[in-house]
């Protein structure tokens, strides 16, 4: 429900009431990172490892904590101290390998290698442990692959990346295929509404700015590069626009979203909106413009552009190859078919592709269009767009981003601690033969 400053008095007697019990300490922790009481979660996680020192799973969430911070170095020693424990906590692992490079650590490949096989010989499991071992198999076959990228063994790197998704794909309980009535539906709901009327935007309320797009497009990159500014703050990754005003709309509509939208009055979207500022406006209460930064918002641009007029939207853009290799060699705990198939992220890229044009046409792409590459090569003249559409003064800072401290927490959190590089746009050129499913089935 997002009550998260009303449990916290709740988890702290909780941990009184329970002191030989390590989950409400957790929890505490965790409420408190959520809502960046980053003091009380570090006490917290500081207490939770001290007081349950033989705990293995304090010490891997304490890990991941200390990475979205950026202190790599600690976080290092937690997955250690970890693996000690736990031999074969395949999530430690994973976190391992994702945050230094491997080519240094013969041993605990090994190490992971060994685990795997074992796991695999694994034939005679009950039913009910099948999953968790296809999660620990799927897991250390995306470190196997990093570890091997890592030693540019780019035949075994890809091997045990298929292997992963292949493994993830297997638990997908749909393709996207399915999706496609979706986004029809989209398409042809807000072609029935009125023309959006152009209003005078309010420079005294709140601007939300949505970076949108495809996953791994460098949305985490452009957030820690504005949040550099002093006058923009971020909530990150969030649902609210499906959580609060799709599930308003349909209360108001009695028909599942997008079906009934003429039904919507304009006051009535604006009422929407002013739902969905609140939300956000209770993470940053003083601030003025607000990150939110979920690329799959690329969906309900129209709706965006209705409720919260006065929105700042940021189309983020980057070659479909550097992102289909990004995604592929990347482990989403979200088991989505596009996460796991070249050819169904393929097939999702032509829906984006093909609904972001749409919106060009509808709304006469009144919005900022940022590439991934030229933000990359020319950091100072993109964010100068930004800021400009903002009204916001350039800050040296945004170049400096690498040492913003805030907390991150998506797969870039690494990637964006140090400066601009151009690897990140080449990498793929290696893998390009594999990735020859999801070329051909863009029309590349």
């Amino acid at each position: 429900m997002g009550a998260f400053e009303q449990v916290l008095p709740l988890l702290k007697k909780c941990v009184g009431l329970l002191p030989k019990e390590p989950n409400p300490l957790l929890q505490l922790a965790q409420v408190s990172a959520e809502i960046s009481k980053i003091d009380l979660a570090s006490q917290s996680y500081g207490q939770l490892i001290e007081k349950f020192p033989n705990w293995s799973e304090g010490y891997f969430n304490y890990a991941g904590f200390l990475q979205s911070m950026g202190e790599l170095d600690r976080a290092v020693e937690m997955l250690q101290r970890t693996i000690e424990l736990d031999s074969s906590h395949s999530s430690a692992y994973l976190a391992l390998t994702g945050i230094q490079k491997m080519d240094d650590f013969p041993e605990l490949i090994d190490s992971m290698e060994n685990l795997l096989t074992s796991l695999e010989s694994n034939k005679s499991l009950p039913s009910e442990k099948v999953t968790n071992l296809d999660y620990q198999k799927m897991q250390l076959n995306y470190a196997l692959g990093k570890s091997k990228a890592d030693q540019q063994q780019t035949d075994k790197a890809f091997s045990y990346w298929q292997k992963a998704n292949a493994i993830q794909f297997s638990h997908c309980g749909f393709k996207v295929e399915q999706m496609k009535p979706f986004f029809d539906s989209l398409k042809n709901e807000f072609k029935r509404l009125s023309p959006i009327k152009t209003e005078t935007k309010d420079d005294s309320q709140l601007t939300p700015i949505f970076i949108l797009g495809l996953p791994r497009s460098g949305s985490t990159l452009l957030e820690q590069i504005l949040t550099s500014h002093s006058k923009i703050e971020t909530v990150g990754e969030v649902n609210y626009i499906a959580d609060v005003l799709v599930n308003q709309m349909q209360t108001i509509t009695e028909q599942v979203y997008p079906q009934g939208l003429e039904k919507i009055s304009d006051e009535q979207f604006k009422l929407l909106g002013k739902s969905y500022l609140a939300q956000i406006h209770r993470h940053h209460p003083q601030a003025k413009f607000i990150i939110d930064k979920l690329p799959a918002n690329f969906q309900s641009i129209g709706l965006i552009k209705r409720a919260i007029p006065n929105a700042m939207i940021i189309h983020l853009k980057r070659d479909p190859m550097a992102v289909a290799f990004s995604i592929y060699r990347n482990f989403f705990a979200a088991n989505e078919p596009y996460f796991c198939s070249l050819e169904e992220l393929a097939d999702y890229y032509l829906i984006y592709k093909d609904l972001m044009e749409f919106w060009k046409l509808e709304d006469q792409q009144d919005w900022l269009e940022l590439d991934y590459e030229k933000l990359v090569l020319s950091p100072q003249l993109e964010i100068t767009q930004v800021l400009d559409a903002c009204g916001l003064q350039w800050q040296d800072a945004c170049l400096n981003f690498y040492k913003n401290k805030q907390r991150i927490v998506t797969l870039s959190d690494n990637q964006v601690r140090q400066p601009l590089h151009q690897k990140a746009n080449e990498s793929w050129n290696d893998y390009a033969e594999y990735l020859k499913p999801f070329a051909k089935r863009i029309g590349l």
